[in-house]
């Protein structure tokens, strides 16, 4: 039983202690000539998965400013136009990560010096047909669909709608 009481009681310090997390997400996609869509993901070398580009929102940094920088870091491309398509939360296992998701259809790749890819985090960057996704992670499956479902409604806000948080 003290064990019990123990066990519950570091788990309320730990929950009280643990630092919110944020983190950006950022979708760049493209539809080919044959109409079809198509989405820029990467692989990390530390999982098997592959997912939208992104990470940590600095501190003083903006999540547009932050994910344009996490988009440069990891994939080379620079993105304009970028609106913010929502925000999510992960509470499984004790996380309070908040992830905010970026969209965008104007990019291109950057020619500025500083845009190398972060070749120690990354193992690949690859465009990927709608049709024919690699493994992804649960969450970057889960935010296709709702991006899919989106653009299929031709629902894309207007440049004043553009949520810059």
């Amino acid at each position: 039983m003290l064990n019990k009481i123990i066990q519950f009681k570091n788990f309320i310090i730990y929950q009280v202690l643990k630092r919110k997390t944020k983190g950006v997400r950022i979708v760049l996609y493209k539809f080919s000539e044959k109409k079809q869509l198509n989405f820029l993901l990467v692989k990390h070398r530390y999982n098997n998965f592959w997912t939208f580009p992104g990470g940590a929102i600095k501190k003083h940094e903006s999540i547009a400013e932050a994910g344009q920088r996490e988009l440069l870091e990891e994939t080379g491309y620079d993105a304009k136009g970028m609106w913010g398509f929502g925000k999510y939360k992960n509470f499984s296992n004790g996380k309070r990560d908040y992830v905010y998701l970026l969209i965008s259809d104007e990019f291109k790749k950057s020619d500025r010096k500083q845009s190398l890819i972060d070749l120690i985090e990354i193992e690949k960057t690859r465009w990927f047909t709608v049709n024919k996704l690699p493994k992804l992670s649960e969450s970057t499956s889960r935010r296709i669909k709702e991006v899919e479902s989106c653009l299929k409604s031709s629902i894309k806000p207007k440049q004043s709608d553009m949520l810059l948080w």
